[in-house]
């Protein structure tokens, strides 16, 4: 597993961030925006994507989503004790990414030079660069090896669509290893306005620490954040053959639309029933969902009430929590980056607590873990996503067992 994040630019720092309730928003420095109708988001800092890149074309020309890739995609290599060079030119390695925009702000860079200095002085990377299947091809460039590379782009929901694609690929038998997870840098003055504009961002004028409230009474909408969350999975046999102990299984997958003219959310409870349907699941055999949990006025609900339809009196007899507290929504590399919070709680016996969750909204009444991370240990977890334009998608994690 590798991070990218606003939270941390590594698994532990990130781990660390979340059982803490850290909360990493704050106020946009990626642009002036002070007369921007939002002014906070979740930023990466401190994060020198020099450390992890080989190649012809400097990081700085590079989309930022692309640079987060490169560095979460090394860092789970090394955490896969795996080098590229080892797994030899006869096997192909699919890549797999979820991505949601196509670097907007390489867009946007791109679009002041042309009205500013004029066609003939345009980047000749303009176009390639603001691809969103350019994280891919540039990745691929990186580790040299046979690849195939697959690039999803279905909203915030892409990193999980992204992850149980390579997972079937390995099922398939096509391949016993992918490269796979989600990246977005979705932090524009263009963004930020267009979706201020249409309601799903408001002005925060309190401490933007506290702002990203997942499921609380005073939650006011969610936080834009950006960072990239990239897992190595490897079919059971190969993982053991190399004595590597994996975090997690991946054993099952849904995805449903909400359906015409109903709530934003509502399709998460066919993309939950579908995902147990595909593991072989029993509503008693869940322990603890990962929720999508936003902040959102409407979405909280939403999939509060989607997890009602499907539990029904066992809803409130499992944990839930949110991450999104402490990170934002960093649109497709959510997903993934719940999917490594979910690996490490695996790991370590804690539930991550859902930060700035202090007063409950009387309609979000199931057991959210709120104070402290909580002592368990977890043998199956669900992972639930939404994205913009209604997709849903749930993928089921369960604790590895030889």
């Amino acid at each position: 597993m590798g991070v990218v994040a606003p939270n941390g630019n590594d698994k532990t720092s990130f781990w660390l961030s979340i059982l803490g309730k850290q909360s990493a928003i704050g106020k946009i420095t990626l642009f002036e925006s002070d007369d921007c109708p939002v002014t906070i988001a979740g930023e990466v800092s401190n994060y020198d994507p020099s450390r992890y890149y080989k190649g012809q074309i400097r990081p700085k020309r590079m989309a930022r989503q692309t640079s987060f890739a490169i560095g979460a995609t090394s860092m789970a290599f090394d955490d896969a004790d795996l080098c590229p060079e080892e797994i030899g030119p006869e096997k192909t390695v699919p890549i797999v990414l979820g991505v949601s925009t196509g670097a907007p702000e390489a867009l946007e860079n791109n679009m002041f030079r042309l009205f500013k200095h004029g066609p003939k002085r345009m980047s000749p990377y303009a176009i390639s660069g603001c691809a969103p299947q350019n994280v891919g091809v540039v990745l691929s460039e990186q580790l040299r090896l046979e690849t195939e590379a697959i690039t999803l782009s279905t909203g915030c929901g892409a990193g999980l669509d992204a992850i149980a694609t390579a997972a079937d690929l390995i099922r398939s038998g096509r391949t016993d290893i992918a490269i796979t997870g989600g990246t977005d840098a979705p932090i524009t003055e263009f963004t930020m306005s267009s979706l201020a504009a249409a309601g799903m961002v408001v002005k925060y004028e309190g401490d933007p620490l506290q702002s990203s409230r997942p499921f609380d009474v005073n939650r006011t909408s969610g936080i834009l954040s950006e960072g990239s969350g990239m897992l190595i999975l490897e079919n059971y046999d190969h993982a053991l053959s190399r004595g590597i102990q994996p975090y997690a299984e991946i054993t099952g997958y849904g995805n449903a639309m909400d359906r015409p003219n109903e709530i934003p959310g509502t399709g998460l409870e066919r993309s939950m029933q579908k995902a147990m349907d595909n593991a072989g699941l029993r509503i008693q055999d869940v322990d603890y969902i990962s929720a999508h949990g936003p902040g959102d006025r409407l979405l909280d609900v939403s999939e509060v009430d989607a997890i009602k339809q499907v539990f029904g009196e066992r809803a409130y007899q499992f944990p839930v929590s949110s991450i999104k507290g402490v990170l934002g929504n960093p649109f497709a590399a959510a997903g993934p980056l719940q999917v490594i919070s979910c690996a490490q709680a695996f790991r370590t016996n804690f539930i991550p607590p859902t930060a700035n969750h202090t007063e409950p909204d009387p309609k979000c009444d199931l057991d959210f873990v709120s104070d402290l991370a909580r002592k368990s240990e977890l043998s199956t977890v669900l992972v639930n996503s939404h994205g913009m334009g209604g997709g849903n998608s749930t993928l089921v994690l369960e604790r590895f067992t030889p």
